[in-house]
């Protein structure tokens, strides 16, 4: 089941035992002893306990028949879909953030999407809360899109600013007629850090709308 910031996974483990018996036409009771299985829960009818395990009766008319006696154990868990210790995920300053270094820890980062996809692969047809999963898994792969185009436009700035401070030395390094090409490139390379740096914040702001849509939604 879904909830804010992550998938609550209920996941059922069942074992079963099954027994071909033939009773050679012959009616009556047969008392079948089976070992406990420690964490699992006998999904049969207990007609006694002991050393010997776990009984059960079952009743024969005399047909042969094949017996199934099952066990099972639930177990939950959360998959979450960020790092909450980031905060509010639309909120954060990219700025302020080393993405490459945070990248798991963010909605649409490597690791969560991979999890939920496989355990949709898992889950029955049938199985409720798949629709719900369903679309959680495609609004990831699109926050995975979108924080692709992120990471390369925050590669396309810093390429910018490395330019910046190469043509800002430059200007420091020439004099005369060469000076004043140089200040010409360096302005061209400002404007260069300032485009790139409206694309990172568009790239941002498209990233921060999904991702806003997969928390409220």
């Amino acid at each position: 089941m879904p909830g804010r910031g992550g998938i609550f996974v209920t996941s059922l483990q069942r074992q079963e035992v099954s027994l071909a018996i033939d009773p050679r036409g012959v009616a009556g009771t047969l008392l079948i002893d089976l070992p406990r299985r420690p964490g699992l829960t006998p999904r049969f009818s207990i007609a006694a306990e002991g050393d010997f395990g776990l009984r059960h009766e079952v009743r024969l008319a005399g047909p042969s028949v094949t017996l199934t006696l099952a066990f099972e154990r639930e177990a939950g868990g959360e998959i979450r879909l960020w790092d909450t210790g980031l905060g509010d995920p639309p909120r954060i300053a990219w700025r302020q953030l080393d993405l490459e270094q945070n990248l798991r820890r963010l909605p649409g980062g490597p690791g969560t999407l991979e999890a939920l996809r496989t355990l949709l692969e898992r889950l029955p047809a049938d199985a409720p809360g798949r629709a719900v999963l369903t679309e959680t898994v495609t609004r990831l792969a699109e926050a995975r899109g979108l924080l692709d185009t992120l990471r390369e436009r925050l590669k396309d700035l810093a390429a910018a600013d490395a330019a910046l401070a190469r043509a800002r030395q430059a200007v420091e390094d020439r004099s005369g007629s060469e000076r004043e090409g140089a200040r010409r490139r360096l302005n061209e390379a400002s404007l260069a850090v300032e485009r790139a740096g409206a694309a990172a914040d568009a790239a941002w702001e498209a990233w921060a709308g999904r991702v806003q849509a997969l928390i409220g939604g």
